[in-house]
This record gives C-alpha cells, sequence and structure tokens, in this order.
C-alpha cells in the first residue's frame, strides 16, 4: 500500500490520498451457461452467474430472491456475432435463464462488471 500511495503522490498533482480496507459480503453463486441466438441456430452459449434463494437471508429477515447475472464478455461476444445491440443480448440472455433454469432467474443488465 505505502509502494501505491508513494507513486500516486509523487506521479500527480494530489497533496493527500485516502486510504480504507473495505469487505463484501456476496451470495453463493455458480456459474450456468444458456444458449442464446436467432431461431435457425445462429447463436453461442453465455455465461450466467445464479445465487440461489436464501430463506431470512435479506433485511428483517425477508427472503433473498434468486438471481442471475450474465457475463459482459459473453454479452458483448454475442452482441457482435449477431449484430444486436448489447441491452439486446441481455434481454435474450435474461429470458433464456429464466425460461432453462425452470423456476425463474431474475438477471441484471449488463453493466461490465
Amino acid at each position: 500500500m505505502k509502494r501505491l500511495a508513494a507513486v500516486v503522490l509523487s506521479e500527480t498533482t494530489t497533496l493527500g490520498l485516502r486510504v480504507r480496507e473495505e469487505r463484501r459480503c456476496s451470495l453463493e453463486r455458480r456459474t450456468e451457461e444458456v444458449w442464446v441466438g436467432k431461431s435457425g441456430g445462429a447463436g453461442a452459449p453465455v455465461r450466467v452467474k445464479v445465487a440461489d434463494m436464501v430463506p431470512g437471508g435479506g433485511p428483517g429477515g425477508a427472503d433473498v430472491p434468486r438471481r442471475g447475472k450474465a457475463e459482459h464478455v459473453d454479452l458483448a461476444r454475442i452482441a457482435r456475432e449477431l449484430g444486436w445491440p448489447l441491452p439486446r443480448a441481455a434481454t435474450e440472455a435474461k429470458a433464456a435463464a429464466f425460461w432453462a433454469t425452470g423456476d425463474g432467474v431474475a438477471t441484471g443488465e449488463a453493466t461490465g462488471e
């Protein structure tokens, strides 16, 4: 950390640097693969990170619903290959993940994360 601070302080015009440690809490997850493509066969697999429902794991003991997030790199690739805008690739992956899992996955849009 001291080395990074030394570089920032010597290579920029800043007079100070705030440093803090953070922890991350996350749901257990796994990766599933769904097929996204055009009717007629053109398409490819997209990886979706899926976290299952956690009963009583939310604020006030509320259930945390099952959810998923498509991998941005896969969405970008599919959009390029199929000539789709990125939001359409994300929407198609969301629908494919929902139907593939049987009980539904609420997937987020592509954010580059």
